[in-house]
């Protein structure tokens, strides 16, 4: 009974050793998983940090879009309204020319008209003169002052 009770003590020696040995394993499994946990988790802590930094730069990014957006919708309203004045400019500057080619043109025109009417009554004198001339070439009359000048009469008198 004794071998029995002893056999049976070494076997449960074995076995204690045997289950200490695997509370070892398991207990080093425990911390190298607890290791690769908190690896993991700083792991997760980063990438959330990085995740968290990149909304921060996204939504900055479209902050400053939506700046720029506005920027560049209010530059193309001011470019329309300058277009828009400039096309006025153009349109009243345009009408000016008009009216000064215009005023120019009816200018031109009194100035012709005004000319012409100087020239008729110059010819109507010269007609006048030349009436008188052949009046008094047909009459064998001396010129008259009315119908020369002072020069031309003074060539038909005596000198004194």
């Amino acid at each position: 009974k004794e071998v029995e009770a002893m056999a049976e003590l070494k076997e449960l020696r074995l076995k204690v050793m045997d289950l200490e040995t695997q509370r070892e394993v398991w207990n080093n499994q425990v911390k190298r998983q607890g290791e690769e946990g908190k690896r993991l988790q700083e792991q997760l802590d980063a990438a959330n940090k990085n995740m968290m930094d990149l909304n921060a730069q996204l939504r900055e990014s479209q902050r400053r879009f939506g700046d720029l957006e506005g920027k560049l919708k209010e530059d193309l309203m001011m470019a329309r309204i300058r277009d828009a004045e400039n096309t006025q400019c153009v349109a009243e500057l345009t009408q000016k020319i008009s009216n000064l080619e215009y005023k120019n043109q009816e200018l031109v025109t009194e100035g012709d008209l005004s000319t012409s009417i100087d020239e008729s009554d110059r010819v109507r004198e010269l007609q006048d003169k030349v009436a008188c001339l052949r009046a008094q070439t047909n009459n064998f009359q001396l010129p008259t002052p009315a119908c020369t000048p002072l020069v031309e009469y003074k060539l038909f008198l005596p000198y004194k």
